[in-house]
């Protein structure tokens, strides 16, 4: 598609569109397939949300499917690093508390401030 004929499917204009065309998805994420109702193009092409879905990668012009995929896995691997550094520093800030806490309650143990010391 053209970035003419995208900003007309984003219209929900399909004119250019030739009738024995079928518009498919490069990754088959949606297909128009056989014996589609065309008045749901819109919905199915433009409409649909597919933000943080299987393939999705924002149209750049001139962009090239096997550059898109990379840059697909290098976002999507990004993503997962900066969650997974996220559950490490709340871990770390969870173990620091404890030890805090232990090292209080030591303290505490050995002054007798505890009603429940051995003591």
């Amino acid at each position: 598609m053209t970035d003419e004929e995208r900003k007309l499917a984003a219209e929900g204009d399909f004119s250019w569109a030739k009738e024995q065309w079928t518009l498919a998805c490069h990754f088959g994420v949606w297909d128009e397939g056989y014996n589609f109702d065309k008045s749901n193009r819109q919905i199915v092409i433009a409409d649909t949300d597919r933000r943080d879905f299987c393939f999705f990668w924002r149209y750049r012009q001139g962009m090239l499917i096997p550059p898109a995929k990379v840059l697909q896995q290098r976002e999507a691997e990004t993503r997962e690093a900066s969650y997974d550094r996220r559950l490490t520093v709340w871990g770390l800030w969870i173990a620091a508390l404890a030890l805090v806490v232990d090292v209080l309650l030591r303290i505490a143990e050995r002054l007798a401030w505890l009603p429940f010391s051995n003591e």
